[in-house]
């Protein structure tokens, strides 16, 4: 249970920092697009860690 409501957490905030960073992006602000690009894509490497946890707690 707490797997899975981290696994969509992280989801969603990867998500919004992709698009909030793309958003940034277009004001010409590009260290700020890059920071948190990067804190996007370092989200999503969370999703995908709870994602495998999940997985491994479903096959057991």
């Amino acid at each position: 249970m707490v797997v899975t409501l981290m696994k969509y957490f992280y989801l969603f905030v990867a998500l919004f920092c992709l698009l909030s960073g793309i958003l940034v992006g277009f004001a010409k602000e590009l260290p700020l697009s890059m920071i948190v690009i990067f804190l996007g894509f370092f989200n999503l490497a969370l999703y995908y860690v709870f994602h495998r946890e999940a997985l491994k707690k479903q096959q057991i």
